[in-house]
């Protein structure tokens, strides 16, 4: 049996969405919508399923990166204006003897100043790796996700000295 049904509408040619199942029997398809009267607006799908959360269950996207010079507003991940940046996991080590104030934030591709009490910070603090060790930071890792939208599409990366660091993010670009 074909797939689809024809709607009796008299002469309209109009079908319903429907998969042939087997045995004579039909199911039919259904898009997901949100609207006004008159006026429906479809949810995305992908391979990875709906957005309807901005959430996706798939593989995330991994960043790598080992920096040995001061960083001013590096940008380490990119999305594109309106996108939300799901930071699943943020790893970082150190090396070296140089300490260092490190900031993670978010901001627009052409910044390169991080503004406290203003751009979202992701994580701040500072690293002073020594010769009874190397410190460094996880964060996520449990299914946190540390997201923002709207203007800030970039995750950026500033330090104050020239501190060796290793780092490895989890995300996803919603």
């Amino acid at each position: 049996m074909a797939d689809n049904i024809q709607l009796d509408e008299g002469t309209s040619g109009k079908y319903a969405l429907t998969d042939d199942v087997g045995s004579s029997r039909h199911a039919q398809g259904v898009k997901l919508c949100y609207s006004a009267d008159g006026v429906a607006t479809f949810i995305d799908a992908d391979a990875f399923g709906l957005k309807t959360q901005g959430w996706y269950t798939g593989e995330p996207s991994h960043y790598n990166g080992r920096f040995t010079t001061a960083q001013t507003g590096t940008t380490l991940i990119t999305g594109v204006s309106g996108d939300k940046i799901y930071l699943t996991k943020l790893s970082v080590g150190t090396g070296g003897a140089t300490a260092a104030l490190v900031t993670f934030w978010y901001d627009l591709s052409a910044e390169t100043v991080f503004a406290t009490g203003t751009d979202p910070c992701v994580w701040e603090g500072k690293l002073a790796p020594n010769t009874d060790g190397y410190p460094g930071f996880v964060m996520g890792g449990s299914g946190r996700a540390f997201s923002v939208s709207g203007a800030y599409d970039c995750l950026k990366l500033t330090t104050d000295a020239a501190i060796t660091l290793y780092v490895q993010a989890e995300y996803y670009i919603l």
